[in-house]
């Protein structure tokens, strides 16, 4: 994510071909990051739906996110 011409947020994207479920693709959503001077503004999750957003572009038939403490 670019904001004021810097990296002001990142997330990455996996995306697992799987072997249940009749073989479907997966994307999992992990390491979102957001500067500090940009958080509790919602930035995280628009970043997350962009993520979702392309996961359904690849016709991903899940998706996982995965957080930390």
């Amino acid at each position: 994510m670019i904001l004021n011409d810097q990296i002001s947020g990142m997330m990455q994207l996996t995306f697992v071909q799987g072997l249940s479920m009749q073989g479907i693709t997966r994307c999992q959503i992990e390491t979102v990051r957001i500067k500090k001077e940009y958080r509790d503004k919602g930035y995280g999750s628009k970043l997350i739906n962009k993520g979702i957003e392309i996961a359904k572009i690849k016709k991903c038939g899940l998706i996982q996110l995965t957080s930390n403490k």
